[in-house]
């Protein structure tokens, strides 16, 4: 009976005072926004088990080592260059993927610019100039120098003085000869057991014994024949294979007229 009059009374006042109420319930939320705070913070601490230091470390590192770094660096070196990581990652997957060209598809321009090796097969004439006096072994030709009919064991090409030699292939010098009948000769050996003399030339041989020289070797020049004096300046070209004297032309191929 006494808490009910109690209560009359309480509501009574209440109505008589507004402002008076206004405080007792902004002062009735603040209590209960305080009990609910401190009803959080006992929940919160007792839901967060405490945790070995130890375990805490082991789960710092495992988490550090499974942090994708690789997407991590796209990021960071996107916002430097500017690229977009999706971008900058493409690029570096194709540019992982992309072979290596080959070496041997590269080519060398050294290979490229290399002159190609001479056929050791071909020959050239030695001089430029006409055939005045064919090889014969088996029929006699007149020699106006000794006025006689003999064999001829070569082929005379005509030339003026002073013209240069060349070696018709590639081969080795054999020997020189200072020769009383054919003057100072070149003796060279080529290709197919093919051994080639060189006579009428001038003193001044411009090649060594034992010497190895490519094709068109200047031997020396033009001088003359001694046994062949009365004869237009030339050159006496002489051919052996296997011991024997044959025909230049038909040994060497040559083309002469």
């Amino acid at each position: 009976m006494v808490l009910v009059m109690s209560k009359l009374r309480f509501e009574k006042e209440r109505n008589k005072n507004p402002i008076k109420n206004l405080g007792y319930y902004i002062a009735l939320g603040l209590c209960l926004t305080a009990a609910g705070v401190t009803g959080w913070a006992a929940l919160s601490k007792k839901s967060v088990p405490k945790q070995n230091p130890d375990t805490v470390s082991a789960q710092v590192q495992s988490d550090l080592l499974t942090e994708d770094w690789d997407a991590i660096a796209d990021a960071v070196n996107a916002a430097v260059s500017g690229v977009p990581a999706e971008t900058a990652s493409s690029e570096a997957t194709e540019a992982a993927n992309t072979k290596p060209e080959s070496k041997a598809e590269v080519s060398s321009p050294a290979a490229e610019s290399a002159p190609e090796k001479a056929d050791e097969n071909v020959f050239t004439l030695p001089v430029s100039g006409k055939l005045s006096k064919s090889f014969s072994i088996t029929d006699f030709i007149y020699s106006q120098t000794l006025e006689d009919w003999r064999t001829h064991e070569g082929i005379d090409i005509t030339a003026n003085k002073g013209d240069k030699v060349k070696t018709a292939g590639v081969g080795e010098v054999l020997d020189i000869l200072i020769d009383d009948l054919m003057g100072p000769t070149v003796v060279i050996r080529h290709n197919n057991g093919l051994t080639a003399y060189y006579s009428g030339l001038s003193s001044k041989i411009l090649v060594k014994k034992n010497q190895k020289i490519e094709a068109g070797t200047v031997l020396g020049t033009i001088d003359s024949v001694p046994i062949e004096l009365v004869d237009p300046p030339h050159l006496h070209l002489g051919v052996k294979k296997d011991g024997d004297w044959v025909n230049p032309i038909e040994a060497m191929g040559l083309k002469i007229k």
